[in-house]
C-alpha cells in the first residue's frame, strides 16, 4: 500500500478494504477549510457524460436514480474495461473483464467529503475519500479509489505488465513508478487533472 497516490492519501484518509465487492466510505481526516462547502455540486457534475450503448451499470445496485448516473471516463487497458462514473455524492470505479464482457471484476464506491474539514487535502481539487480493493482472481492487484466533488483519481496496480490501448471521456492516464504495472487514472476538468498528474509524479 505503498503506491502512488496511496503513499499521498492513506495515511491521512480513512480507508474500506474489500475483495470484488462495494464499499461506501466516511473520510474521518482533518484537511484545510475551503472557500466552499465539499458538499455542494462541483466540477464533476460538469464533465460530459460518456454514452455507453452496452448500459454497463445497470448491473450496479447504486441507490440513486438512473438520470443521476453518469459514465465520466472509460479506460480500456490489459485486456479490461475500466469505468469512472458518479452517482448523487458519490464516484463510483466498475473494472469489466473485457470490452465486450459484462463480468465484473472490481467493482467500488466512495463518497466525496461533505465537510471540507474532513478527508485528505494532499492531492489538488481535495478534500478526497479512499477506497481501496484488492483482486482475488489477480494475485497482486490492488485498486483504489479517491473521490473528491471536483476529481477522482483511480489507481491500479498490478504484478502483470499491461498498457493503455484506449481512452473516453474526461480521462488522463499516468505510469506511476516508472513501472508498466502501476498505472493512475485521473478524472476532472482538464486543469484539474494536469495538476493532480504533476503531484502524483513527483510523488511516485
Amino acid at each position: 500500500m505503498h503506491r502512488g497516490i496511496t503513499a499521498l492519501t492513506v495515511a491521512a484518509t480513512a480507508v474500506a478494504v474489500c475483495a470484488g465487492c462495494t464499499k461506501s466510505v466516511t473520510p474521518s481526516d482533518h484537511a484545510p477549510a475551503s472557500s466552499r462547502s465539499a458538499g455542494e455540486a462541483g466540477a464533476l457534475g460538469r464533465l460530459p457524460e460518456v454514452v455507453a450503448a452496452d448500459a454497463p451499470l445497470a448491473m450496479e445496485e447504486i441507490p440513486v436514480p438512473a438520470e443521476k448516473q453518469r459514465i465520466l471516463g472509460e479506460v480500456y487497458s490489459g485486456g479490461k474495461r475500466i469505468i469512472a462514473y458518479t452517482g448523487g455524492q458519490a464516484c463510483g470505479l466498475l473494472v469489466l473483464r473485457s470490452s465486450t464482457s459484462r463480468e465484473r471484476v472490481t467493482t467500488m464506491k466512495a463518497s466525496w467529503p461533505t465537510e471540507s474539514s474532513v478527508g485528505s487535502s494532499i492531492l489538488p481539487m481535495g478534500p478526497y475519500s479512499t477506497a481501496t480493493s484488492s483482486n482475488a482472481d489477480d494475485k497482486g492487484s490492488w485498486t483504489s479509489l479517491s473521490c473528491a466533488k471536483d476529481a477522482m483519481v483511480i489507481e491500479y496496480a498490478s504484478d502483470r505488465s499491461f498498457r493503455v490501448t484506449r481512452t473516453r471521456g474526461a480521462v488522463s492516464t499516468v505510469r506511476l513508478h516508472g513501472r508498466k504495472n502501476d498505472l493512475a487514472v485521473v478524472v476532472g476538468e482538464k486543469s484539474a487533472r494536469s495538476r493532480i498528474m504533476a503531484r502524483l509524479t513527483r510523488h511516485s
